[in-house]
């Protein structure tokens, strides 16, 4: 014969029934839309935090690098500099840009490092704020996206304007996703007139659009963004072909880079394969992002995010070079898609971000870090294979997903018959 089983004293049941109600509560709140006051109380924290390190610091050599391309435009014109400098591999608009920040510092009496970030600084703000209102994102995600380290870094302190070209990709999707096919178009096109990687994107993007006539308008409005480089293209044909377009990355400790590296001591025919690999980059980055479009025509249509995140994580998974600045550009969508995948790319990247720059930092204040081909440290490699092994594994489950669609399709048409 069994006891009884014996109540619980309502001294303790009271207390943890009143602990899980109010855990639940608080969870609930987590993952709720916060409103437009704590939302823009958000966006300004996101703000002062990112301003605030700008100030603080002066960036990596790339920062150097503008002001070097500010004083060659301002001399001689972005025509001209594509001449001038092979380093100057970026569209006419950025060196537009870059000579209106050297005369914003000279006239305000401000440093140029701070200056051109301003323009980052505001994309990575606008981002977390479009999302939110696109997504209706809940409180963790926008959280996640306002301290999120590698768009703090990259957009704060490194000096480069790839969070600008990332948040006018989020707004080619946003003005997608409410049917404003030119606008989509053009903001696309001003992405590519910052960095030209997102040219990648252009397939996916009209592959997810509903028809002929919203394809044809999203192109109009693409179209436009091709009037800026029109001057650079009659001036400096040769010399922005081979800066710009012919342009690769230098070999890296990322990715197939970092596995190529790291076989190299024991495993040497392993070490060169790999090179071989990832020296071919391009070519899968540039296949796997147009074939990818195709997939839902034996599987499922994805969330139109996906069209857009799949090819920017192709660019990192297959990357023949690196520089940390890319890391940005797959977080947005990854967060919209898969927030915790996304959180965890997100402040994997972040670390090695922050580890590299520690790093190369030359120990001066304000904080400067000079990158140079010498061994970085262990723990950046650490952070940083992890992170490419959390974005490859989203790019591998996205094609997984694809794959069971179709699978799935076949087995009911086979039980159809």
């Amino acid at each position: 014969m069994t006891e009884p089983q014996r109540a619980l004293p309502a001294a303790f049941v009271e207390p943890m029934a009143a602990l899980i109600r109010g855990a639940g509560a608080v969870r609930r709140a987590v993952l709720s839309p916060p409103g437009t006051v704590p939302l823009l109380t958000l966006c300004t924290l996101a703000w002062l935090l990112r301003s605030w390190l700008s100030w603080q610091s002066v960036g990596s050599n790339d920062i150097t690098t503008w002001q070097g391309f500010a004083g060659l435009v301002e001399r001689h014109g972005v025509v001209r500099t594509y001449q001038l400098d092979g380093g100057f591999n970026h569209p006419p608009l950025m060196g537009y840009w870059a000579l209106a920040a050297l005369k914003l510092a000279r006239e305000a009496t401000l440093p140029f490092p701070f200056t051109f970030k301003l323009l980052p600084i505001a994309a990575s703000v606008a981002t977390i704020y479009g999302l939110a209102r696109a997504y209706s994102l809940s409180w963790f995600v926008i959280g996640a996206l306002v301290l999120n380290p590698a768009d703090v870094l990259v957009g704060s302190y490194h000096g480069n304007t790839d969070t600008l070209c990332t948040a006018l990709c989020v707004g080619a999707l946003i003005a997608a996703n409410r049917s404003s096919w030119i606008l989509s178009g053009i903001l696309l096109g001003a992405a590519i007139n910052v960095k030209l990687i997102p040219v990648i994107v252009i397939v996916p993007l009209l592959a997810s659009l509903p028809g002929f006539r919203a394809r044809l308008r999203c192109l109009a409005g693409l179209g436009l963004g091709v009037i800026p480089f029109v001057p650079v293209l009659f001036g400096s044909y040769e010399a922005f072909v081979k800066n710009a377009i012919m342009y690769n990355s230098f070999r890296a400790y990322w990715g197939f880079g970092m596995l190529a590296y790291g076989s190299g001591s024991s495993f040497r025919e392993v070490s060169e394969s790999l090179w071989k690999f990832a020296e071919l980059g391009k070519y899968p980055i540039v296949l796997g992002s147009a074939l990818y479009t195709l997939l839902p025509l034996a599987g499922r249509r994805p969330e139109r995010a996906q069209y857009f995140a799949f090819p920017l994580s192709t660019f990192l998974v297959f990357a023949s070079g690196f520089g940390p600045q890319y890391l940005v550009y797959p977080i947005p969508f990854l967060m919209v898609l898969r927030p915790r995948i996304g959180a965890a790319y997100a402040y994997l990247s972040g670390a090695f971000a922050f580890f590299l720059y520690h790093w190369y930092w030359n120990r001066s204040f304000p904080p400067f870090s000079s990158f140079n081909t010498n061994w970085p440290d262990m723990n950046a490699l650490m952070f940083g294979f992890a992170s490419w092994c959390v974005l490859t594994y989203w790019w591998l489950a996205s094609l997984g997903e694809q794959w069971s669609a179709f699978r799935d399709r076949v087995l009911s048409q086979d039980n159809g018959t």
